[in-house]
């Protein structure tokens, strides 16, 4: 199971009218490649149908959230998409609970599995005040501008997610970059190539292992929150 992020309207998300990168680069080399999401809209619902479920489900939360109006979710509005891979998304998320909790960080800390780090389930356990989006779990942030903050909401399809604006995300965002010291060329290094291909062995150098897949999360998690609010957009997670 990959991970994607999607930034792009709620609508031609979950009318399906979208690809992922690993579904791009299928399609460019002629290979047929299938994606299922559980959470999709029946593909029996038209896109309009699907619009006004968006529409409804907007009144829903900007009536909650105490605001008259969202984005405008235009299902011909473009998308962007990128993949920081379970790696990325793990190794950032360590990196971060390490941050608040320098004195649990471990050179054992693994982005294969970060609910392991001690670091990271104190953060988790007492509620991040420095990353609450991120390391509580969110996986929908939505562009509702002046406001920072994570709740929970039941999206489109009924699922109860996670969620947050992207106001929070940035400002998470730009202080793990801050505190991690990584400039400019660093992100821009890690777009270009990745995250490490090997894992290193027993007595290998974990902490600099770690630390580049979080660059490359990083990078890939900045890249795309830009340009939801540049699109005024939703960012979502999809696996």
């Amino acid at each position: 199971m990959g991970l994607d992020i999607y930034v792009g309207s709620l609508t031609r998300y979950f009318a399906g009218d979208w690809q992922t990168v690993a579904a791009q680069a299928a399609a460019a080399e002629g290979i047929e490649f299938t994606t299922v999401r559980p959470g999709e809209v029946p593909v029996a619902d038209t896109p309009e149908a699907i619009w006004e479920r968006v529409a409804q489900w907007q009144a829903a939360m900007g009536a909650a959230l105490g605001f008259d109006g969202l984005w405008a979710d235009d299902p011909d509005a473009p998308y962007a998409t990128d993949q920081p891979h379970w790696l990325g998304y793990g190794a950032l998320l360590v990196l971060a609970a390490q941050i608040e909790h320098p004195d649990l960080a471990d050179e054992a800390d693994s982005p294969q599995d970060f609910a392991a780090s001690r670091a990271f389930e104190a953060a988790k356990q007492g509620g991040s005040e420095l990353f609450p989006s991120l390391i509580g779990g969110a996986e929908w942030w939505l562009p509702i501008d002046g406001i920072a903050a994570t709740f929970t909401g039941t999206s489109v399809d009924g699922a109860t997610i996670g969620m947050g604006t992207l106001d929070l995300l940035a400002a998470e965002l730009g202080m793990l970059r801050e505190r991690l010291g990584v400039d400019g060329t660093a992100l821009t290094q890690a777009l270009l190539t990745g995250g490490p291909l090997e894992e290193p062995g027993l007595n290998g150098d974990r902490v600099t292992y770690l630390r580049e897949w979080g660059v490359f999360g990083l990078a890939v998690f900045l890249e795309l929150t830009t340009q939801a609010r540049r699109m005024s957009l939703p960012l979502l997670l999809d696996y």
